[in-house]
């Protein structure tokens, strides 16, 4: 968890793209084992679901007076099992979009470096956000 590390040093543009490019890259190749385990996933959650369910079944018998430790039980599983699951049905609709903002990034700051380069700068004096910030000074 980030809360407990120190907090991390800061990284350059160039630095971040590079690590983007990397992940990028890294879900290309791996893309169709990762959706293909989270699908497995799903199904084995699905599965150990419906084993529970007999289990709970025996755990309080019917019209017993411990009834609610078998709601308590039967509460505490489906809360589990809906985390599991929706855990896992946000991660394959995040993998299905392909991660279109990253790529977007990259694409933007691509075509910002080729204007560059080309001697396209319009990011003279004045037209910068710094510079919109001093001349409007919002604070």
């Amino acid at each position: 968890m980030k809360l407990f590390r120190p907090p991390s040093k800061r990284v350059t543009d160039d630095e971040y793209i590079a690590a983007l490019r990397r992940w990028v890259a890294a879900w290309d190749r791996w893309s169709y084992w990762l959706v293909l385990f989270q699908i497995i996933l799903l199904v084995a959650a699905i599965c150990v679901f419906s084993m529970f369910i007999p289990l709970l079944n025996l755990l309080v018998p019917n019209n017993a007076p411990l009834a609610m430790l078998g709601f308590a039980a039967g509460t505490a599983i489906g809360l589990a099992f809906g985390w599991i699951v929706s855990g896992i049905i946000h991660n394959l609709l995040s993998m299905v979009g392909g991660f279109r903002a990253e790529r977007l990034l990259l694409k933007y700051y691509e075509t910002r470096n080729d204007k560059e380069d080309e001697g396209d700068h319009r990011s003279e004096p004045g037209t910068g956000f710094r510079e919109l910030h001093e001349r409007v000074n919002l604070y």
